[in-house]
């Protein structure tokens, strides 16, 4: 899967040694905004981002699109920068409102614990270890929250450089890895 600023979305056919392109085209076959941030992948489903159009959801047996906007569900915003599955439930980190999370199994939305202390801040990248979610934020640089939802920050107070973190990695030896972006 590759997105694309302006290009759509591109999925790799192994069959067919080709990439197939979904674009915006104004048709439940393709997406509702050519910018894609972010794809997951569940068994027969493809959670696209975008940045103005909510989250696209391909149906991959049907190539049907169906669409997670601000103004046809609970989504707080459209301008999605990060998509993470964990167990049928969809983590969306939004531009400017936090996090939300959908509900695959019943198609809703519950609000997340988090949006009281992410209050009109970015979410850029959301990852999982054991029981523990790590969010890369825009303003309040890392959050953790363990399975019980306690919630801890690493910011500028305790040494980062930059509370604006674009991106989280671990790597193979189990260290957290940050991208920030300096000002």
């Amino acid at each position: 899967m590759v997105g694309t600023y302006y290009g759509g979305a591109n999925i790799w056919n192994e069959a067919n040694s080709n990439f197939q392109n979904y674009v915006q085209n104004g048709t439940t076959k393709g997406l509702n905004y050519p910018v894609v941030s972010s794809m997951q992948s569940s068994i027969n489903q493809l959670f696209i981002g975008t940045e103005q159009g909510g989250v696209n959801i391909l149906d991959l047996d049907t190539k049907d699109f169906k669409y997670l906007t601000s103004e046809n569900s609970d989504l707080v915003e459209d301008n999605i920068k990060t998509l993470y599955l964990d167990q049928n439930k969809l983590y969306i980190g939004t531009f400017s409102n936090g996090v939300d999370v959908y509900d695959i199994d019943n198609e809703q939305f519950a609000k997340s614990p988090l949006n009281d202390i992410l209050n009109a801040v970015g979410v850029y990248s959301i990852l999982k270890s054991g029981n523990h979610f790590y969010y890369g934020t825009f303003g309040k640089g890392v959050i953790s929250q363990d399975a019980t939802k306690n919630i801890t920050t690493l910011n500028r107070e305790d040494g980062l450089t930059s509370g604006l973190v674009r991106s989280l990695l671990f790597d193979n030896n189990g260290t957290l890895w940050w991208e920030l972006k300096m000002v």
